[in-house]
């Protein structure tokens, strides 16, 4: 993995990303708005499918983790290292996630997920 942050800067706003070189193979990208670069603590690359950006906020610090997770076609390591990535989140912080999961949740079924899960998805789930 090509582990490396490009960072760029648009009418002070700041962006920040960091992927594979080739491209559509990972990669995320946070866009920091120049009100915010006021509360921003820090932003660390934990992996090329891991982003977070830490803030400094009333009443408790956010924690945001910009996530393009894994596909079906990624091996069980790969997969299991993503999602250990998004669990280090520090104690107390809010935490936001956001970004691409790569789910495939299927039909609407009978159960707890149904108000969750619209009328036209694909006929499969993935297995995460």
């Amino acid at each position: 993995m090509d582990k490396g942050i490009s960072e760029h800067w648009m009418a002070g706003h700041t962006i920040v990303y960091s992927g594979r070189p080739t491209q559509g193979m990972s990669g995320v990208a946070v866009w920091i708005h120049r009100k915010t670069a006021g509360v921003l603590v820090r932003y660390e690359l934990i992996s090329d499918r891991v982003f977070v950006v830490r803030l400094n906020t009333k009443p408790q610090n956010i924690t945001l983790f910009q996530v393009y997770g894994p596909t079906t076609a990624a091996t069980d390591e790969e997969t299991r290292r993503f999602y250990q990535a998004v669990k280090q989140v520090p104690k107390g912080d809010m935490l936001l996630v956001m970004g691409d999961f790569n789910a495939k949740v299927g039909r609407r079924k009978q159960s707890a997920m149904s108000s969750a899960v619209g009328l036209y998805g694909l006929a499969e789930s993935n297995k995460q």
